[in-house]
């Protein structure tokens, strides 16, 4: 039900500031919210947690294909937009894996380590969008058409 609320506020962000920082700042949402289920401490702390990531999953599940499609050469914009979600549910395998292999842990720790390394997903989109340049569909919708360009020629695939 959050992620649906950080679904709706996605788009609206995301015009607004760049496809980019606003899956960066989803990665840095995703990141406090699982933090804060890892060091939650009650109920009330933990449903903050989950409240936070859950904001930051929503955005993260519009922008991300979204982001790719835009910086994507046309012939392999399918493609990569499926690899993208191929990995959201191979993600969500080595999810569980991880809670079988952790669930020896004394009771106080495995839980805590199963949804703390949910942070680490989003360390790694955060390293590789800071890596990418702005959405050149953004950067034409906001009046800076050089930019893009460029991006596009970085990207080799403009004529």
């Amino acid at each position: 039900l959050v992620a649906a609320f950080g679904a709706l506020i996605a788009g609206q962000l995301s015009d607004a500031i760049g496809r980019r920082k606003v899956v960066l700042l989803a990665s840095v949402i995703f990141m406090v919210g699982a933090v804060g289920m890892a060091c939650s401490f009650g109920f009330w702390s933990l449903l903050s947690g989950r409240i936070v990531t859950g904001i930051g999953i929503g955005i993260g599940l519009v922008l991300a294909p979204l982001y790719t499609a835009e910086l994507s050469p046309v012939p392999m914009r399918g493609k990569l937009v499926s690899v993208g979600e191929v990995a959201i549910n191979v993600g969500i395998l080595l999810g569980y894996s991880s809670n079988l292999a952790f669930s020896g842990l004394p009771d106080g720790i495995a839980w805590r380590v199963m949804l703390g390394l949910g942070a680490v997903p989003a360390v790694v989109l955060f390293v590789g969008v800071l890596l990418l340049p702005e959405s050149p569909r953004w950067l034409v919708a906001q009046g800076r058409r050089e930019e893009a360009i460029e991006v596009l020629d970085q990207a080799a695939y403009s004529q």
